[in-house]
């Protein structure tokens, strides 16, 4: 489930046609209170974000993954994100 929650997240966190040089990367957290803390963080950044969360049972509401809208201020968002793993 989680690759479909990325892609997602991913397709939420953009609007209209990605300008050229967008990358989507994938980074994980431990759990769902990290991922809440992360979007947390990029709320207190004012980072245009998008939290997915599960609509069914049994991970109902439960936050599965944040999708950054794209930026040209990447600074930002890795100060935010440095220390997460990259999902390959």
């Amino acid at each position: 489930m989680q690759g479909a929650q990325t892609i997602h997240a991913a397709g939420e966190s953009c609007e209209g046609p990605l300008p050229s040089g967008t990358y989507a990367i994938a980074l994980g957290v431990p759990n769902e209170a990290g991922l809440r803390v992360l979007a947390q963080r990029l709320w207190d950044a004012g980072i245009p974000h998008k939290v997915i969360t599960e609509p069914d049972s049994p991970y109902d509401g439960q936050a599965m993954a944040v999708g950054v809208f794209p930026t040209s201020d990447r600074d930002r968002i890795r100060k935010l994100t440095s220390n997460l793993p990259l999902i390959r």
